[in-house]
């Protein structure tokens, strides 16, 4: 009689599964080993070359951080049009960093300075569209540049709709209750007082403080609205 048969144990099955990969791999090498060794050298390569790319593009956004630096400086000495000439030799020679995004904004900026507030409005629209980075104060002030250019270009409603945009999109930011007030001054330009009543109201109700609220009562009445009195929130230190 034949003996009982042995129980396989999961450590031997391991181990045949092992030895069964292990002629498997042999075995393909042997066949396709020229193959696989370019692949695996083409692989090597390739994590090369992305090793050196992102090494190449923090380099790059270091320095256009320094130029972007330069440029502010130039604005402040009152040489816009030197910044000019920088900030556009910064998105020439570092695309695809965040300094280079950056580098709209303050070309926008520049440009509003110089009171040519068409170029500011177009500046400011490529950096809204092409910003990539978190920086929520940065891209807040993007919107307050396009909306007061748009603002000296009389198109107050416009402008209005800007500012709005940016207290909606960032209710957080730090302006917000600024931009509210912006927005509403634009539609009362734009005659637009119910709308202007809402936003000042607005502005009251969700960020009531000892410099927003008296503002913005000030700016309801002289939309037509009534001022309404509220308790002026106390700040905890």
């Amino acid at each position: 009689m034949q003996g009982a048969r042995r129980k396989i144990t999961k450590k031997e099955l391991k181990e045949d599964q092992l030895i069964t990969y292990y002629f498997k791999t042999r075995s393909f090498l042997s066949k396709h080993g020229k193959a696989a060794g370019i692949a695996a050298g083409a692989l090597v390569v390739i994590a090369v070359l992305i090793g050196l790319m992102i090494k190449s593009k923090i380099k790059a956004n270091f320095t256009a951080s320094y130029e972007l630096y330069q440029a502010e400086s130039l604005a402040g000495s009152s040489d816009l049009k030197g910044a000019i000439t920088k900030l556009h030799q910064i998105i020439d020679l570092y695309p695809g960093t965040e300094n280079a995004e950056e580098a709209y904004l303050r070309l926008a900026e520049t440009h509003f300075a110089d009171a040519k507030y068409d170029s500011s409005l177009f500046y400011t629209e490529k950096f809204l569209k092409k910003y990539s980075g978190k920086d929520i104060s940065l891209i807040c002030g993007g919107y307050a540049t396009k909306g007061a250019a748009l603002e000296e270009l009389k198109r107050y409603e416009e402008a209005g709709k800007t500012y709005l945009e940016a207290v909606d999109r960032y209710p957080d930011c730090f302006a917000a209750p600024v931009y509210l007030i912006d927005a509403g001054r634009c539609f009362n330009l734009a005659g637009q007082d119910d709308k202007a009543q809402e936003l000042y109201l607005r502005a009251i109700n969700e960020y009531n403080d000892d410099k927003i609220t008296p503002r913005a009562n000030e700016l309801l009445a002289r939309a037509g609205g009534t001022p309404i009195e509220i308790p002026i929130k106390m700040k905890m230190f």
